[in-house]
This record gives C-alpha cells, sequence and structure tokens, in this order.
C-alpha cells in the first residue's frame, strides 16, 4: 500500500503542488507594508472603478437594451456594491488583461482562468467553473478521445488556461502539438475550425452553447482536462481590503441565489437552437440571413469581429428581422451601415446587430 500511494503521488504531485499554490494564493495573499484599505480608499475617493474586461458574448457587449453579459451583470453590481461608478476598458484580449491589472489596476473581469503563476496578482473566490472542451470540424471521424488529436490542426487562445490541459495531454502524448493565437477571440477561432484552416480547437463549454449558432459545421467533441475556475484579477501590493470587498460581494451573490440565477440566464440553455426553436432558426437561415450577409461583414470588417459572431448575436437581439427595433435607441437591423467606433474618445462594445 505505501508503494502505491508513492506512485500516485509522484504522477500526480504537479497537480498537488499547482492546487496548494492557487489555495495560498487565494486564502494566503503575501504581506504587505501597505495598508489593508488603501486600494479601496483610493477607489471611494476617485469614485468610479476601472476594470478591465473583452468585448464577447460571454463577458460583455451592448445588446438591445443597453450593456449585458453575464461578467457585466456582475461588474456592474459590484461597482453599485461599492457605491461608484463603473468605467470600463473592453480592448482587451486574454493575455492583455493581467499586464493592464498590474499596471493601471483595479480589477478584470475577462473569463479569467485562477492559474498559480500570475506574479503581480491576486485572485477572488471562485466565481463559476468552466470545462476545457473539444471541438472539431464536421466530417472528421473519430474525434472521440485524446490520442485522436494527435497529427491534427489545433488551435486555442493564448492565456485563456485552455492550453493547461492540453500541456497535462502532452506529457501522455509527446508529439501533440497545437497553436495558440494572441489576437483572435473565441468566434474568430471557431470560424477557422469551420473553414478548415484548423481541424479542432479547445475552448470552454459555455463558450461554445453561445458560440454555436451559426457555425453548424463545427461539432462539440468531449471535455478534456479538469475544470478551471473563473476569477477576477485585483492587483497586488495594494493592501488587502480591496480583495476582501470583491471576495464578501460574490460570497454574498452566491448565498442569495443571485449568482445562480445569473448563470442559467446566460449559459443555462445547452443548445440554443433548442431554445428559439430549431425549426424557425433554420427557416430564417435559409430566408433571412442571406439578405444581410453582405451587411454582416462589412461590419465584420469594419470592427475586427467574426461576421457569424455578429450574426449570431444578431439573430439574438432581433431574428434577423429588418423591422424589429431596439426599445432604447429606435435602431433597426438594416442600420447596418452605420459607423461604429469610438465616441468622446472612449470605445465602446459592438452593437449587437442593430448597428451593423
Amino acid at each position: 500500500m505505501p508503494t502505491l500511494i508513492y506512485q500516485h503521488f509522484i504522477a500526480y504531485y504537479r497537480a498537488y503542488f499547482a492546487m496548494i499554490a492557487t489555495l495560498l494564493l487565494i486564502l494566503v495573499p503575501r504581506s504587505s507594508s501597505v495598508p489593508s484599505g488603501e486600494h479601496l480608499a483610493q477607489i471611494n475617493a476617485k469614485e468610479f472603478i476601472t476594470i478591465h474586461t473583452r468585448n464577447t458574448p460571454t463577458t460583455y457587449y451592448e445588446g438591445r437594451q443597453g450593456p449585458t453579459g453575464f461578467e457585466y451583470e456582475l461588474m456592474h453590481r459590484f461597482a453599485d456594491y461599492l457605491g461608484v461608478s463603473l468605467n470600463l476598458n473592453a480592448s482587451h484580449h486574454p493575455e492583455s488583461v493581467l499586464p493592464a491589472v498590474r499596471e493601471q489596476g483595479d480589477l478584470g473581469a475577462a473569463a479569467l482562468p485562477l492559474l498559480a503563476d500570475s506574479p503581480g496578482i491576486h485572485y477572488t473566490r471562485s466565481i463559476i467553473q468552466m470545462q476545457p472542451l473539444v471541438v472539431y470540424r464536421r466530417g472528421l471521424n473519430g474525434i472521440d478521445e485524446p490520442a485522436d488529436l494527435v497529427d491534427l490542426e489545433l488551435g486555442t487562445l493564448s492565456e485563456a488556461g485552455t492550453s493547461q490541459a492540453l500541456l497535462a495531454l502532452q506529457r501522455d502524448y509527446p508529439s501533440l502539438t497545437w497553436k495558440e493565437s494572441h489576437e483572435l477571440e473565441v468566434a474568430e477561432l471557431l470560424a477557422r475550425v469551420e473553414s478548415g484552416t484548423l481541424d479542432a480547437a479547445i475552448i470552454f463549454d459555455h463558450q461554445f452553447r453561445l458560440n454555436r449558432l451559426v457555425l453548424p459545421n463545427v461539432e462539440r467533441g468531449f471535455f478534456l482536462g479538469e475544470p478551471l475556475s473563473l476569477a477576477w484579477a485585483v492587483p497586488s501590493g495594494r493592501g488587502l481590503g480591496f480583495l476582501e470587498a470583491a471576495n464578501q460581494f460574490l460570497q454574498e451573490l452566491q448565498e442569495n441565489g443571485t449568482l445562480e440565477q445569473l448563470v442559467s440566464r446566460y449559459f443555462g440553455h445547452d443548445d440554443y437552437l433548442e431554445y428559439v426553436g430549431t425549426r424557425t432558426f433554420l427557416a430564417h437561415l435559409d430566408e433571412r440571413l442571406p439578405n444581410y450577409t453582405e451587411l454582416f461583414k462589412q461590419a465584420a470588417r469594419d470592427t475586427s469581429f467574426d461576421w457569424k459572431l455578429l450574426a449570431a448575436v444578431g439573430y439574438q437581439e432581433s431574428n434577423w428581422d429588418p423591422h424589429r427595433c431596439i426599445p432604447h435607441r429606435g435602431s433597426r437591423l438594416n442600420d447596418a451601415d452605420q459607423p461604429h467606433g469610438q465616441r468622446n474618445g472612449r470605445s465602446r462594445p459592438h452593437r449587437c446587430c442593430t448597428e451593423y
């Protein structure tokens, strides 16, 4: 028996050390001579909190009635909890969020995985679990287990956390290779799978649920590795009062059921096609989308978003109906040629369908 325990420890010691380091990172931040409440006092003094995020359907985007998205809901509630205004910088890709938090503050909320090797960063408590998922191009047969990924053209996002599962898998399959993108977002990565540039990709399960709407040639594969925790990031060395406030806020959301309600609202439908009605969607795909494909593609060229992402979010907003208005702006789908970009020197999120 001692031999079996020893063999088990040798096989999994890296995982144990990573888990212990992660717990220490969250629960026992390094001591500092900075007063505990300094960062929080600075936020209260300036009366706003700056949050670094990403403009994606799973995190933050602008919908029919204004900004929305799972993490945006949390950010907005947190700002209210602190009694300050919310200032967003949504110009980031996954790998640029943590440097911005270290250098500028105040908080990073961008589908960030809780990783132990993040110097200069403290993470909050876990918000949700993110399960890495293999997706592949329809027509590729036999993609059923990790061994089937060897010799495929694989892709994932840099610094998103999904590469951790690939690194672990590579210990068993040394010939496994993949490409990590520093510029793409999830929808663009999936578009490369559909187009044949990639055979398969590793993303998170909840991301696939929201991006599969107009990607019929991308198939759900299998889960890869263990789930990662989604957490927020705050800069270290500025006192622990702000981190404690964020943890208290998230704990209260969990205890009063609000967090569960938000998860259900944004990620509760395993298949959005079933949610909107498969027959209705397929009819709209054939009858309506061709009328606006060029407009979505032009908007994609103007905004650097994948046109299918714009079309997917547009469908959720208007069902590709040109007469369906956004209540708070009166815009319609055929306002697709309207300019998009910055206003008053501040970048704003993309309009989901109606301004494209």
